[in-house]
């Protein structure tokens, strides 16, 4: 049944609406008796209804009770199909106009359109929900190379700094100053060999000896 809206126009399409469920309700109990011609007949008096309170609540402009009096009208759709299972041949053409009418009338097309007027921008909500607008993605990655660019200049300039902070000097300098320093070893070593070769040197061990002994 249909709960939750009552006063004025609309209890009474709510009412229709609860009067067309009962007519169903009699046409299964029908069918399982089979009385196959009348439940036919009620499946008929039920679309009729069940159309008749949708159009009352779309002329008094309740969205909302029209949108549940489709919703219902779909999902009795199964149950029109199992009563035509179970009549004959004779009685299936009433089933199948209840069938159609319930196709065709449970959702009101005026509404559908109605409401796609005046939502225009509904599609383009759902895009940026989901995160599918066209050209976001790329932008982001755009936006993340350009980073990514900037760190490797920085980092760059960086190691610049940090060999200026060291005073890291170039190979050519380095080796500029071991000549001087092999050049005084090579001073001092000959030094020292001309001193012996000359006699500037300490005095012959065996000249000491010899005093000695004298």
């Amino acid at each position: 049944s249909i709960a939750g809206f009552v006063g004025g126009e609309d209890f009474k399409a709510k009412a229709v609406a609860n009067n067309a469920q009962e007519k169903l309700s009699e046409a299964e109990e029908l069918a399982e008796r089979n009385r196959s011609e009348k439940a036919a007949e009620m499946t008929e008096k039920y679309s009729e209804e069940i159309n008749r309170s949708r159009e009352m609540a779309e002329k008094n402009g309740n969205r909302d009770l029209s949108s549940k009096i489709g919703n219902i009208s779909d999902k009795n759709i199964e149950k029109l199909e199992k009563i035509k299972t179970k009549v004959p041949e004779q009685a299936k053409d009433k089933v199948n106009k209840a069938i159609n009418n319930s196709k065709q009338k449970g959702r009101p097309e005026s509404f559908r359109e109605s409401e796609n007027k005046e939502n225009p921008g509904k599609d383009s909500e759902n895009l940026l929900k989901n995160g599918t607008v066209p050209g976001k993605a790329e932008g982001e990655s755009q936006g993340q190379e350009l980073e990514n660019l900037t760190e490797k200049e920085n980092g760059s300039e960086t190691g610049d700094n940090l060999n200026e902070s060291l005073d890291v000097r170039p190979p050519e300098e380095n080796k500029s100053v071991e000549p001087d320093i092999t050049e005084r070893n090579l001073d001092n070593s000959s030094g020292g060999s001309d001193g012996s070769e000359n006699g500037e040197g300490s005095e012959n061990p065996l000249d000491e000896a010899g005093k000695g002994l004298l």
